[in-house]
């Protein structure tokens, strides 16, 4: 391709002009006679009307000044202007095989950059193992691979040392984190980029959330299981509230041991000894009815119990689902 310049033939050899000539000097001193009139000039009220001619004569003169300016700009640019025109008109020319050519470096850089990322994408599936149902090859992939300063040496390095932590925080999730969380905290692995800090950090908050629910869920079943004792104690109390002791727990605590009187009419049952030898806390008391099941005729037994709260109430509740009429012990 011959070596192309672009020449300037008018004006002469490419001498443009230099300087504009007109006539300043004349139309300095001019206005200098002028302007020195209103030097110090002060219009009385009545010459308000005189100033305002002076100004649009002074107004008149200065447009007449910058029009020239305007005149001899417009025609020293038209010939700019039309060289511009013609100029812009070659270079578009030009550009036309430039963008053609653009267009095929472009595509072969482009695949001069598939070719590498797939055989980046090759190396990655022979070293991936046992990581090939967790781990892609998008998931570590760095578009600084692709550049050409990057060279395959080195991204094949990167590769190894990606598929080689993955593994090892692997290993780490199934030792450190407890089954319940495993699952969970891999998943949160590969959504986090695969940053170790950041599961550990998550499953240590969850843990917390769990903590806590566990903690809410005790006291509900501790307050709903008050709140049943409650009512019960109070559906007892409300059945037959004459008969029972003002404080249960010291008419317990004054019965030193256990012991039971049974006193039965002698006509209805044999005849007893006066007075029952006294138990010990593990003996069974026999229920001189025990035979008597189909027995309707109307009993009447004394005796005391010793025992918790928990187990006297238990007692007491026991006479009242079976309608077994209870009182005080009559003195």
């Amino acid at each position: 391709m011959e070596e192309l310049s672009l020449v300037i033939s008018q004006p002469d050899e490419g001498k443009f002009l230099q300087k504009i000539g007109w006539n300043k000097e004349q139309i300095m001193n001019a206005v200098a006679e002028i302007t020195k009139q209103y030097t110090g000039l002060t219009y009385t009220e009545e010459q308000m009307q005189d100033a305002k001619k002076d100004r649009a004569t002074l107004n008149a003169m200065r447009k007449d000044i910058s029009d020239r300016r305007i005149q001899a700009k417009k025609a020293l640019m038209a010939p700019y202007e039309a060289f511009v025109a013609e100029v812009k008109e070659v270079v578009a020319m030009i550009d036309e095989p430039i963008a053609m050519i653009d267009e095929q470096l472009l595509a072969y850089e482009e695949k001069v950059k598939e070719d590498k990322k797939q055989e980046l994408i090759s190396y990655f599936k022979e070293n991936i193992g046992e990581l090939e149902d967790v781990l892609t090859f998008d998931m570590i992939f760095n578009p600084k691979w692709l550049n050409k300063t990057a060279s395959l040496k080195s991204c094949k390095e990167e590769i190894s040392k990606e598929i080689s932590r993955t593994d090892t925080d692997l290993r780490a999730i199934e030792t450190m984190i407890e089954e319940k969380y495993r699952a969970y905290a891999k998943d949160y692995y590969f959504r986090k980029d695969r940053n170790m800090t950041s599961v550990l950090s998550e499953v240590g908050r969850m843990k917390e959330i769990d903590r806590k629910a566990e903690e809410e869920k005790a006291a509900r079943e501790e307050t709903e299981e008050r709140r049943r004792e409650q009512e019960a104690a109070k559906a007892a109390e409300a059945i037959n509230p004459p008969t029972e002791p003002e404080n249960v727990q010291e008419q317990v605590e004054s019965v030193p041991k256990v012991a039971e009187s049974v006193s039965i009419p002698a006509e209805n049952v044999p005849r007893q000894p006066e007075s029952v030898p006294e138990q010990s806390k593990d003996a069974q008391v026999v229920d001189p009815f025990a035979d008597k099941d189909t027995d309707t005729k109307i009993y009447k037994a004394s005796f005391t119990i010793r025992g918790t709260k928990a187990q006297i109430l238990s007692v007491k509740e026991f006479m009242i689902k079976n309608n077994i009429q209870f009182g005080k012990v009559e003195k």
